[in-house]
């Protein structure tokens, strides 16, 4: 029998900053399989991780993730000590994982800037012009339009 078609929503805005934040939170070893399962858990629908990995901000703070715990798990060793240094712990390598993920988005954020200010120089377009506030949204239903 065919699978019903459960695709959830088109992932973006508040949706990708939900799905980054879980990320950040998936205990180690961070996979793909993890990643998948989390989102469903978070976002009620099934995505594959095909569909999640053409998300630049997902695949940003999967690699972060992955990258932050192989350098955690390189650093821990195993001791015997109290809850709350583990919950110290575990807490510092989410923070980390979390800013190594901002570090990479900053990043791609600038050469994006760096770009669009390049091409609005080339088409003459001041900063004055660039700094104009968007026009007011107009939130009336369209004749005709099913309601």
């Amino acid at each position: 029998m065919a699978k019903a078609n459960t695709r959830g929503p088109n992932l973006t805005g508040a949706n990708l900053d939900r799905i980054v934040k879980a990320i950040d939170l998936l205990p180690d070893p961070i996979s793909w399989n993890a990643v998948v399962e989390t989102v469903r858990g978070v976002m009620g629908h099934e995505y594959t991780r095909q569909a999640l990995n053409k998300h630049e901000r997902i695949r940003t703070a999967f690699d972060a993730r992955k990258r932050s715990a192989g350098a955690a798990a390189a650093k821990a060793a195993d001791s015997p000590r109290g809850m709350t240094l583990r919950q110290a712990q575990q807490r510092i390598t989410k923070l980390e994982a979390e800013n190594a993920r901002l570090r990479l988005e900053n990043e791609r954020f600038l050469e994006k800037f760096s770009r669009w200010s390049y091409h609005a120089f080339s088409a003459n377009l001041d900063e004055e012009f660039l700094d104009r506030p968007l026009p007011p949204v107009n939130r009336e239903p369209t004749k005709g339009a099913p309601r």
